[in-house]
């Protein structure tokens, strides 16, 4: 079995659904966005922010508030994580980033990007911190804003492809 072949099953099996985020892809999106408050998706091992929500929390039972960085499990229930995020984003958070597979054939992707203020396809595939290679699949930004702010427009189009969304006309 190749090293790639195994790393797209424990990425889409629950053998393993804590995948770190890179820390220079993370400095990166930082740099793009500014600061963010709570890792909403982590553990004291891989999280990202000193504040964040561990497995044992259930970040979708907690309150999400101002500056929000989600990679989440990337099962079956990452939906679930999507819907949090519009949520969260109509109630006391001004953005939330959230990394995720692009799966534009699913219902909870579709959901997502109808409500982003900011679709952003990453360039390449992402090696995950303890991956043997880069993720079998492509990966994509949701950015959620109140009030959307590129703090880094050269470093967004550095690591993404951006895609405004288009607001359907009543």
């Amino acid at each position: 079995m190749s090293s790639l072949q195994s790393l797209g099953e424990a990425i889409t099996s629950s053998k393993k659904d804590d995948w770190q985020t890179p820390w220079a892809l993370y400095l990166k999106i930082e740099k793009v966005f500014g600061k963010f408050t709570l890792d909403a998706a982590a553990s004291s091992s891989n999280r990202m922010c000193t504040r964040y929500y561990s497995v044992e929390q259930d970040s979708l039972m907690q309150p999400w508030s101002s500056a929000v960085w989600v990679n989440p499990p990337y099962g079956r229930k990452v939906g679930r994580w999507v819907d949090k995020a519009i949520k969260s984003i109509e109630g006391d958070c001004d953005r939330i980033v959230m990394l995720l597979p692009a799966r534009p054939d699913t219902k909870w992707f579709q959901r997502g990007v109808e409500k982003t203020a900011l679709t952003l396809f990453i360039r390449g595939r992402v090696k995950f911190v303890g991956a043997a290679t880069g993720a079998p699949f492509p990966s994509v930004l949701l950015v959620f804003a109140k009030d959307l702010k590129i703090l880094d427009e050269e470093t967004m189009h550095e690591i993404a492809i951006p895609m405004m969304p288009m607001r359907r006309i009543e």
